[in-house]
């Protein structure tokens, strides 16, 4: 369910997921990302990922931003539009 935030944000995550590996804020090594959604439907997210992450030196692995962004369009499907 949406929670609100801060102003006329609104911040999209499940509340049963603290430990999931993208979004979770327990998880011990996750990438705590907080999706929100403004009251224009409008969702970001922001994430400056640390060489932890790389592949190749200085290149974030492929298979994190798949992931990022697999978290993303769960989210956009899970929180659409309408329901601000």
């Amino acid at each position: 369910m949406p929670t609100a935030s801060n102003g006329s944000l609104i911040t999209l995550g499940a509340q049963s997921q603290d430990a999931c590996i993208v979004c979770g804020p327990n998880h011990p090594r996750g990438l705590r990302i907080t999706y929100e959604q403004d009251s224009s439907g409008s969702s970001t997210a922001s994430w400056i990922p640390t060489s932890e992450w790389e592949g190749f030196r200085g290149i974030v692995h492929g298979g994190i931003i798949s992931t990022v962004l697999d978290e993303a369009m769960a989210k956009r499907l899970r929180y659409p539009r309408d329901c601000v």
